[in-house]
């Protein structure tokens, strides 16, 4: 492995350098070296590792394909992202990983002619939406949430 690999999975999935460094337990300034260096001595650990999250990340990609979507429903921030998917996230690590999957996901709905929007979900709205509802948080009421946001967006009457 050299470390073009390392940077072509990072940038496949979406990390940005800094939240690869992290990952991997670097400080910013040694971890750009690694990427940028000549040789062919990549830590086996930091493949493994970031092949663990590009792994997932295909797998949780095959399955938001497998059904088509009303909705994708985005985090505005990882703590926002770690809240409300805790496992999601400690498999894809960082809400950008998890974002270039739900923009992946939108492009191939996208060429099978389907308009997928992606909601941010913004935690003080939706907590209220719960509240008023009756209902508890999960992906499914996470999902009607979203519906309820583009719907209200759709029937805001334009400015005269």
């Amino acid at each position: 492995m050299t470390p073009a690999n390392l940077r072509a999975i990072r940038l496949r999935i979406g990390m940005s350098f800094e939240e690869a460094a992290s990952l991997l337990g670097y400080a910013p300034k040694t971890y750009g070296p690694r990427e940028r260096a000549k040789s062919t001595n990549v830590f086996e650990r930091d493949m493994t590792m970031l092949r663990e999250v590009e792994t997932f990340f295909n797998s949780f990609l095959d399955a938001l394909e497998t059904r088509p979507w009303d909705v994708l429903v985005g985090f505005m921030n990882d703590a926002d992202f770690a809240k409300y998917e805790p496992e999601l996230h400690a498999r894809l690590r960082f809400n950008s990983v998890h974002r270039m999957a739900l923009a992946v996901a939108q492009s191939f709905f996208g060429a099978e002619g389907l308009e997928v929007p992606i909601v941010e979900l913004v935690p003080d709205l939706y907590a209220k939406w719960l509240e008023h509802e009756g209902k508890a948080d999960d992906r499914i009421h996470r999902e009607a949430w979203a519906i309820d946001r583009l719907e209200a967006f759709r029937t805001i009457p334009a400015p005269k």
